[in-house]
């Protein structure tokens, strides 16, 4: 279930066995290429989860990625302690929902999960809803609670919101005017980046490797060819020369864009073509 794997660390032993085999090519995701140290792990949120919403006294929401399993199962485990109902809002949070609690990932105790439509006959401080929109996108539930188009809810200053998540690169205007438009509504919101000032615990972790977990990854795999995919420019270069002063040589370190092509050949050389 999703509190075993949030247990499971990466398999170290595998990873330097295939080293050891040899490794042509490492590709490797670069978003958190220009965060020094190390990611903390998931199953770190929980208190925070049970601390806010605990004291909550209010209707409570919570926005998180939809795909995030792990993390709903924490919401849900601190809405039950704390006597509330779960109702889940957005198409793509029904939809992972469905498919984790099949598969048995997702464990929703019996008698927890209510449908949007019957929030109004619950009373508040019995309502936590788990809902899409922590990174402000035009028409997911959150944006639509903030500004009062959203079909069943309406938002009201005794409200908690809590935002489990930090802004995209190339999102951190829209994050911003998802906030100020919940600040307007005056709910008591909480925000992993304003954490602290806003009086909890941490509400959100990466799912990217930060400098630290790329550098000893380079080391357990030891490619030949290192790749940076997966972020903007600037962050691949910060993974790239990482790669360069970790020793390898910087004809085996490959910066693309959108759209190249690569050769690889089994004597471990590459070409980049149009």
């Amino acid at each position: 279930d999703a509190e075993r794997l949030a247990e499971m660390p990466t398999d170290v032993t595998r990873r330097k066995e295939l080293g050891d085999d040899g490794v042509m090519l490492l590709i490797s995701d670069s978003t958190g290429a220009n965060g020094p140290g190390r990611t903390p792990t998931e199953h770190t949120l929980q208190v925070s989860f049970h601390d806010v919403i605990g004291r909550a006294e209010g209707r409570v929401f919570v926005a998180i990625f939809s795909s995030n399993m792990n993390r709903v199962q924490m919401i849900v485990n601190a809405a039950v302690q704390a006597g509330r109902r779960v109702a889940l809002d957005g198409r793509s949070m029904m939809s992972y929902a469905e498919i984790a609690v099949r598969q048995g990932i997702l464990k929703i105790p019996k008698g927890t999960v209510l449908a949007m439509r019957e929030m109004p006959n619950i009373p508040p401080n019995q309502v936590l809803v788990i809902c899409t929109g922590g990174q402000g996108e035009p028409n997911a539930a959150l944006q639509r609670m903030a500004e009062g188009t959203h079909k069943h809810i309406k938002l009201n200053p005794g409200d908690t919101v809590i935002v489990s998540s930090t802004p995209i690169p190339g999102n951190e205007i829209r994050y911003q005017q998802i906030g100020d438009e919940l600040a307007h509504q005056g709910v008591h919101l909480f925000r992993h980046p304003t954490a602290e000032i806003d009086g909890c615990g941490p509400l959100h972790v990466s799912s990217h490797a930060r400098r630290d977990e790329h550098r000893e990854l380079m080391h357990i795999v030891r490619p030949k060819i290192f790749l940076p995919i997966y972020a903007g420019t600037l962050h691949r270069r910060y993974h790239a020369e990482m790669a360069v002063e970790e020793g390898w040589p910087r004809n085996n370190v490959i910066m693309t864009d959108n759209g190249d092509s690569i050769l690889f050949c089994a004597d471990g050389t590459w070409g980049q073509g149009s």
